[in-house]
């Protein structure tokens, strides 16, 4: 039985991007975050 299902980790960079006319202007970086890998976890037996 899965107790607790498996994910991959993965970064994500946000950035906030300023137009004008349609055109980027400006782009800035709002955050870096960074999320770990969860193992899957199997019961197995009684």
């Amino acid at each position: 039985m899965v107790k607790q299902a498996g994910h991959t980790g993965c970064k994500v960079t946000s950035y906030i991007e300023k137009r004008v006319g349609g055109a980027v202007v400006s782009k800035e970086v709002l955050s870096n975050d960074t999320y770990k890998a969860m193992k899957t976890i199997v019961h197995v037996g009684q």
